[in-house]
């Protein structure tokens, strides 16, 4: 009887509740679910709570019966902490696909300046972050309060146990689930579980299969800096003509939605120049595709030049300086996200010859940042005829959606409720009208800029590139905005070219971000000097790769996960050793797909076949 004790039933009794009511929703939540998948995984979350809970339970008598009375207040903190952990980790997975454990992984990486930079890109202000902040601290106060009040009321009517039966019934709970996983998992979860898993309490199951392996050679180590302005500095670059240059880059711009009614402009300026069938982003992130569109080389090559080592800014930006060329910066975007503006432009901004950043410390919608950038930029052509290379960012697309109320498209709310967003998809069609309004408002600026080339001297000879930096999601793959998901819905973007008045015939299906300067380059000089510096094509010549690479958001660090499109066919693969890609000669297969996003079942041999010339230009044999 001395082994008898009582427990605070009510305490752990709410613990449990919340914690299953949480991860089955999520289950329930997951769009792509069949009843078969929710009856699994709803077994396995309550499973999981149980064992969760019982462990909790034997620690906290552990402590409580042979500990001073600070070590049990401790623990009681500890599970208050571990219940936030499952709460904020329900809408970290829900809309980025990135558990709790790995965001605070790449926050650890992330420099103080860059934090309060992503806290700043996310438009939420810093007050309210740090009354978030201050909220969190105060919690665990609230959980002790919690637990003292519930542990008076259990002790009214005690329940009490022994370690033996709660050792004995979480063996059986851990013996049931096994034996249930066992029997059920090749028939009742899908070959691409991820998003079922990350619904899961320890976001596993106890026989989850792993991916397949695929054995490839070394990322390819790229020439030095140092090697490269050496011999730009050996060229002679001469251009008979500088038609002005005008490259948009607009916030989150998924392909898809741009149709003549949203985007009457954008439409009519593609079907009366050069497009794709399958346009590519380089990553699902911004930061990561600005890179790869100035660079001109895959996202795996971020952390190879960080400000620190790679001085110089944008390869091709020093191209077209040296063939004569000015470089003006309109921006509605912070620059200084991950050090973009040194990233892009050099140390000190030295290949920037003007930079105007709008609405920079200003309490500001975008689309007034937008407007107020498109006008300047409009007003300033005209007195530039030639020469030039214009760099426009604009924002109003970003999560949040911009536009003037005024001018509403679709109807849509005025707010977004992010947090009815997480635990609903319920208003997902009035996010989405905000989205239109926002291209709708964007697209009307675009058009304007356009006619005002029309009547500028030399406007009709001007290169005009407009994409989008990545795409936009809104549940169709289980998540929402962007940097979760290598979907089409997150890869695809706009990527229209006008090369003057003469617009080549295209048998080209695919293209990406990292094939606009090339092919800028290409029309403007004249030849391909620089193929061999970029990992992009020009796509006013035969293309040798046919294929086109995306990566996922990974913060500050390199991605290791990413996507090769071949315009028929998608790999989905991610490093076996994602903090060190350039050592890994190991994929993971995570899925193959076809061009609408459906699973394909697929063996090694035929990947290796089918991706035989992405896998070659991609990996070195040593």
């Amino acid at each position: 009887m001395k082994e008898r004790q009582s427990v605070n039933y009510i305490y752990f009794g709410i613990l449990f509740l919340i914690l299953s009511v949480l991860h089955i929703y999520h289950v329930f939540l997951i769009e792509s679910a069949t009843g078969l998948y929710r009856f699994f995984y709803t077994i396995y979350s309550l499973g999981q709570c149980a064992i969760e809970v019982g462990i909790l339970i034997v620690v906290g008598h552990f402590l409580g019966g042979r500990f001073p009375k600070i070590f049990k207040t401790i623990f009681v903190i500890s599970t208050f902490l571990l219940l936030l952990v499952h709460l904020i980790d329900f809408p970290l997975v829900r809309i980025m696909g990135m558990t709790i454990w790995y965001v605070l992984d790449w926050i650890r990486a992330e420099s103080f300046e860059n934090f309060v930079e992503m806290l700043l890109a996310t438009h939420v202000s810093i007050t309210s972050w740090m009354l978030a902040g201050l909220a969190v601290l105060l919690i665990p106060l609230f959980g002790i309060m919690l637990f003292r009040l519930t542990d008076k009321l259990s002790r009214r009517r005690p329940i009490f146990f022994s370690h033996s039966v709660v050792g004995m019934s979480l063996f059986s709970v851990i013996l049931f689930l096994s034996m249930f996983d066992f029997k059920t998992n090749a028939i009742a979860s899908p070959d691409d579980d991820a998003h079922f898993l990350k619904a899961l309490p320890w976001k596993t199951t106890f026989f989850s299969s792993s991916h397949p392996q695929l054995k490839v050679g070394l990322l390819p180590l790229e020439p030095t800096e140092k090697n490269y302005l050496s011999q730009l500095r050996g060229l002679d670059l001469k251009a008979a003509k500088k038609p002005n240059i005008f490259l948009f880059v607009a916030e989150s711009l998924r392909e898809d939605f741009l149709t003549p009614s949203v985007a009457p402009a954008l439409s009519k300026f593609k079907e009366e120049n050069i497009s794709f069938e399958h346009s590519i982003a380089a990553a699902n992130g911004t930061h990561l595709s600005w890179f790869s569109i100035f660079h001109s080389v895959y996202p795996f090559y971020w952390e190879k030049r960080k400000p620190k080592e790679w001085q110089s800014g944008s390869l091709p930006l020093q191209i077209l300086k040296k063939a004569g060329y000015q470089v003006h910066v309109y921006s509605a975007s912070r620059l200084k996200y991950y050090q973009m503006d040194e990233r892009l432009f050099g140390k000190g901004l030295s290949l920037a010859d003007s930079l105007e950043i709008f609405g920079e410390g200003e309490e500001r919608e975008n689309h007034e940042n937008d407007a107020e950038c498109m006008a300047t930029l409009t007003q300033d052509i005209a007195s530039n005829p030639e020469g030039n290379v214009f760099l426009v960012f604009l924002e109003s697309t970003h999560f949040g959606y911009s536009w003037p109320h005024q001018e509403t498209l679709h109807p849509a709310p005025l707010t977004m409720d992010y947090l009815n967003l997480t635990y609903s998809n319920g208003q997902i069609e009035g996010i989405r009208n905000r989205y239109r309004n926002a291209i709708h408002f964007i697209d009307g600026l675009f058009g304007e800029f356009v006619q005002k080339l029309k009547s500028i001297p030399g406007g009709n000879e001007s290169v005009v590139v407009f994409t989008g930096d990545h795409g936009e999601e809104f549940f169709e793959q289980g998540r929402i905005f962007h940097a979760s998901n290598l979907s089409t819905m997150q890869t695809h973007v706009p990527l229209y070219f006008r090369l003057g008045t003469a617009q080549p015939r295209l048998q080209r299906q695919i293209a990406s971000h990292l094939d606009i300067f090339p092919t800028i380059l290409d029309h403007v000089l004249g030849h391909p000097y620089f193929e061999s510096w970029f990992d992009g094509e020009s796509v006013l010549r035969p293309s040798k790769k046919n294929f086109a690479v995306s990566t996922r958001y990974n913060a500050s660090r390199s991605p290791f996960e990413f996507l090769i499109h071949t315009g028929n066919d998608q790999l989905i693969a991610r490093f076996e050793d994602p903090y060190h890609i350039f050592k890994s000669q190991t994929l993971e297969i995570i899925s193959r797909r076809d061009v609408n996003d459906q699973p394909l079942d697929f063996e090694l041999k035929q990947i290796q076949n089918d991706f035989k010339t992405p896998l070659e230009m991609l990996f070195r044999k040593d």
